[in-house]
Order: C-alpha cells, then structure tokens, then sequence
C-alpha cells in the first residue's frame, strides 16, 4: 500500500484474535443410516420388540433384544463415506405402537458410545431432519422407526376343571349353585374362571401372557352341560355328565390341534370337558285338592277296588302337587 510502510526495525506483526469453527450442518439421512432386519414376533401381550419366548409356537426362538434386530449402524460425515459402528458403541430400546397381533411401527432409540459420538463434533446431523430420524446430541441417541410384525400366539384348548350344580332345570353352567339357590351367584365364565385353558403348544403356563390380561383381541369360550338332566349310576349314585364347549381364539392367538404337526389354525374349536348335576332335595310337598274316595275299609289313599272315585281327585291331587323346592317352572 503506497500510503504505509512498516515502521524502521519492524518486519511482522502477529495479532491474536478469538475465533471459532462451528459444525458442519449436514443432512442426517446422508450421515446416519440403520440397517434393520425383519422385525418379528410372537404375540405375549407386550410392546416391547425384545422377548423371552422359549419353545412357543412348537419352535425354540429363544431370547431376543431390541438389539439384535438390527444389522448394523452406519455412521459418517457423508453418505459416500459411512462405517458401520461396533457392537458396543451402541444400545438400542424399541417399542411396537400396540402389543395386540398385526402390522405395526417400532419406535427405536439408539443411544451411542462417547466414542461413536465423536463424529459429530465436527458436523450438525439435526439440521435437516429426516421425516423417520433424528439425533439429539445432548443424550447421543438416535431415534428411528421402522415396520415389524406381531404374529398370533399358538394355543391349544383344554378342560381343566369339572363344573358342578344341582339341578336347576337348565343346561346353563352356573357357580355358587346351592339346595337352596341351585341358579347360583351367575354364569360361569370358563376361561376366567380356570374351568378351560389355553396352554401354549408346549403345554406349559396357563395364560400364554404369563398374566391375567389377555389383551384387546380376546379369546372367547362358551359351554353348557349336554342335557339338564341329572346322570344316574346302576348303584343309584349321581355320575358325571358332559360338558360341551366351544372356543374361539380371537385375533391374537390361533387355536391349533396339538396331534396335528401342520399347525392348521381352527377358527372355532368345540371340546368336552367332565361335569356333575346333582340332585335337588324336596323338603315338602303340597297337595292342589282335597283327596277323596269311596269307602273301601282301608286307609290306603288310592282308587279303591271298584275304581269308584267319582271326581278322580287323587290324579287330580297328584297332579296339582307342589312344592317350593321345584325349579325352573316344574
């Protein structure tokens, strides 16, 4: 510059000044990238994408975690340029958007080792966002979703407990049944109330959720004994009966045979279980009519040897009999 010149003895002059590099903003789906597998399971009423499942559906599937549905996480400061992350410079937890069985979206978050996060020291991954990820570099996770799968849990229907009543006159199954309330406290339930189960195809725990809850798609089971009436032995002691029932899976289990290795499902299944009415005591009887007969020197109440019983009044009598210990109208 002709209007300055360094000054005599002076050859450079060296100036600090504070300075700084921001990061890089890049597109996350160019730097970020995770490689699902097929994402799977059986139904156990749960939304985790992990299970513990062991010998369900007649095949061991083990034990899986979030994790290990995932092929590998690539990362890198270009698309061009990303490498696949080791094992365990990363965690992942996922969730299904509903536990019931069907198609659903897995909600995964990736959390990244110190190490892993590094990377984007010098770039912006949440500049623009991709409509399906995100990177929060406060906690280094990475949150993704991707489509999975529940499938029906197999379950085989079996009879388990004998239900019993006195004779009500019906065919209805009925607890709390009593000589004095034979229609009982209500309907049974068989499922709810343990006189059926669903058993795994393995046979093992009662309810394939491990719990009470059988989830929104609910299998249903109905029964009723074969007739109302009471079975009697040749020794004249009450004998069991048979119970009809019929049940229905419901769309999160699929009822199978369990002698049939080709897992054919059946929509509805009807099966016996054992049962027991027992017989209703009559405490006392009540007459409708007077009993009359014509003399006949006896004091036996029936038609005398010349049936003379002009008004018929004992099948009248008989007929008309009653009594509070009658059920259902008889």
């Amino acid at each position: 510059n002709r209007n300055y010149k360094m000054a005599d003895g002076v050859t450079s002059i060296v100036q600090q000044q504070a300075g700084k590099i921001k990061p890089k903003q890049v597109n996350i789906a160019d730097v970020i990238d995770v490689d699902f597998g097929t994402l799977e399971k059986v139904y156990d009423g749960k939304t985790d994408v992990g299970y513990d499942t062991r010998a369900w559906n007649r095949q061991n599937t083990g034990r899986k975690t979030a994790k290990d549905f995932i092929n590998a996480v690539n990362i890198g400061p270009a698309a061009s340029s990303r490498t696949a992350l080791a094992a365990g410079d990363y965690q992942a937890a996922a969730n299904y958007d509903s536990a019931d069985v069907g198609a659903h979206t897995a909600a995964y978050t990736i959390t990244l080792s110190e190490h892993a996060a590094k990377l984007f020291d010098n770039y912006d991954p949440t500049g623009t966002t991709g409509a399906n990820l995100a990177y929060d570099p406060a906690t280094r996770a990475i949150t993704v979703s991707h489509a999975g799968q529940i499938t029906p849990q197999e379950v085989v229907a079996k009879a388990e407990r004998a239900a019993t009543k006195v004779y009500d006159g019906t065919t209805n199954l009925v607890k709390g049944s009593t000589q004095a309330a034979p229609a009982g406290t209500g309907a049974i339930q068989p499922l709810a109330d343990g006189y059926v189960a669903l058993r795994r195809a393995d046979g093992r725990t009662r309810n394939p959720d491990g719990s009470s809850v059988w989830g929104t798609a609910s299998p249903t089971v109905t029964g009723h004994y074969d007739t109302k009436d009471v079975v009697l032995n040749p020794d004249g002691t009450v004998g069991e009966k048979t119970v009809s029932y019929t049940a229905s899976a419901g769309s999160n289990y699929k009822l199978i045979d369990a002698a049939d290795p080709s897992n054919a499902a059946i929509g509805t299944l009807s099966f016996t279980g054992k049962g027991r009415i027992e017989q209703k005591e009559i405490r006392t009887i009540r007459f409708g009519d007077e009993v009359e007969k014509v003399y006949d020197g006896t004091a036996v109440v029936t038609e005398n040897a010349s049936g003379a019983d002009p008004k018929d009044t004992m099948n009248q009598a008989a007929s008309a009999a009653q009594s509070a210990d009658f059920v259902n109208g008889e």
